[in-house]
C-alpha cells in the first residue's frame, strides 16, 4: 500500500506543479484515504487546501504533520505552509485574535527559516524570511520589517514585502513602483526558464 501512496504522491506533486490545483487535490485525498498516517501525504494535502483556502483545513493538517513528521524537509515546509496559513487566517480573525495568530505564524516561519538553512535551501529560506517580513507589516512592527528587509532577500519577494510596506504605511506611488518593480522581475525570472 506504502508504494502506492508514494506513487499517488508524486503525481498529486505533478499535477500541484504544473498548476492543475483541483486535480492534485483530489489525488491526494485518494492517497490520504489509503495511507492516512503518511506524513508526507498529509502535508501535500494541507498544502492544497491552504491553496484552496480551506485554512482550518490547512492548519489542522499541517499541525499533526508537525507531530508526526521525522523528515527535515517535510517538517521544514510544514513550518512554512502552517506560517503562511496562519498569516492568511488572521485577516479572518478578530481584532482581539489577530496578535495572537500573527505571533504563532512569525513563530512557524522562525523556525522554518531555521530549518531551510541548515538543509541550505536558500530559496526557501527566503520565503520564511519574506512571511515574517509580512506578518511583522501586518502587525504593524513596521521598524522590525524594515530591519529584516535588510537581508539578503530575492529581489522579487524583496520587491512585494516593500509594495506591501508602502500600502500600509499609505505610501501609494511608492508601492505602485515596487509593485510595478516586481512583476517585471517575474516575467524576467519567467523568460528564464
Amino acid at each position: 500500500m506504502h508504494n502506492h501512496c508514494n506513487t499517488l504522491v508524486a503525481k498529486g506533486i505533478n499535477l500541484y506543479d504544473s498548476g492543475d490545483v483541483q486535480g492534485s487535490y483530489a489525488v491526494f485525498n485518494l492517497a490520504f484515504s489509503l495511507c492516512p498516517n503518511d506524513s508526507t501525504v498529509l502535508l501535500w494535502k494541507s498544502k492544497v487546501e491552504l491553496l484552496l483556502g480551506k485554512l482550518d483545513q490547512a492548519i489542522s493538517g499541517l499541525k499533526l504533520v508537525l507531530a508526526s513528521s521525522n523528515d527535515p524537509t517535510d517538517t521544514a515546509d510544514a513550518e512554512l505552509s502552517l506560517g503562511l496559513a496562519l498569516y492568511f487566517y488572521s485577516f479572518f480573525t478578530t481584532e482581539a485574535e489577530k496578535g495572537g495568530v500573527l505571533s504563532q505564524a512569525y513563530s512557524y516561519a522562525s523556525k522554518a527559516e531555521e530549518y531551510f538553512t541548515k538543509l541550505n535551501d536558500q530559496y526557501s529560506r527566503n520565503l520564511s524570511t519574506w512571511l515574517k517580513i509580512m506578518v511583522l507589516i501586518e502587525s504593524n512592527d513596521i521598524n522590525g520589517a524594515i530591519d529584516l528587509l535588510k537581508s539578503d532577500l530575492l529581489h522579487i519577494l524583496h520587491g512585494t514585502a516593500v509594495s506591501y510596506l508602502d500600502l500600509r504605511t499609505s505610501n501609494y506611488s511608492s508601492a505602485l513602483l515596487h509593485t510595478d518593480i516586481a512583476l517585471a522581475d517575474l516575467r524576467y525570472s519567467n523568460d528564464l526558464k
